[in-house]
């Protein structure tokens, strides 16, 4: 397996599993850290004129149900503030916007609301690996886990 700095990225579409699984308390994010460990990829990214879907999961909600409580929402402001440029959070799977849109950072809706994904579903997995050109796998703290995004 190659690292990311080893591969030709210029001008390509990156989806890039991360783990910005944060505290969040009444909307405010209380630890940085993790969403801090993502910049180098992001950023080594977008200078290569990547577009980048992010996709990470918060909390642990229930399998197929959207819960605002647990929603990227707050990571994605966090995020566009960090990089200076906006961060469009997409909360379809199949949205048309994905990769199509001026926006060079978007960040997946918390990948736990979709089915498939607590369940190791290989649909998911082969959805989410066929979406850009590299799947980036940046979520250290979650290779453990037996799941489709992972």
């Amino acid at each position: 397996m190659k690292s990311l700095v080893e591969l030709n990225i210029t001008d390509k579409n990156l989806v890039i599993r991360a783990d910005m699984n944060v505290p969040i308390k009444n909307g405010a994010i209380k630890d940085l850290t993790r969403i801090k460990a993502c910049l180098p990829s992001i950023k080594h990214a977008l200078a290569n004129n990547c577009k980048v879907l992010l996709v990470s999961h918060l909390g642990r909600p229930v399998e197929g149900k959207i819960d605002k409580a647990f929603s990227l929402s707050p990571v994605a402001e966090a995020l566009s503030s960090i990089l200076d440029e906006p961060v469009q959070l997409i909360s379809s799977l199949e949205s048309d916007d994905i990769f199509n849109t001026k926006n060079n950072v978007q960040l997946l809706e918390n990948i736990r609301f979709f089915s498939g994904e607590m369940s190791n579903d290989s649909s998911l997995g082969k959805l989410l690996g066929g979406m850009g050109d590299i799947y980036v796998f940046d979520a250290f703290g979650t290779a453990h886990r037996k799941q489709a995004s992972t």
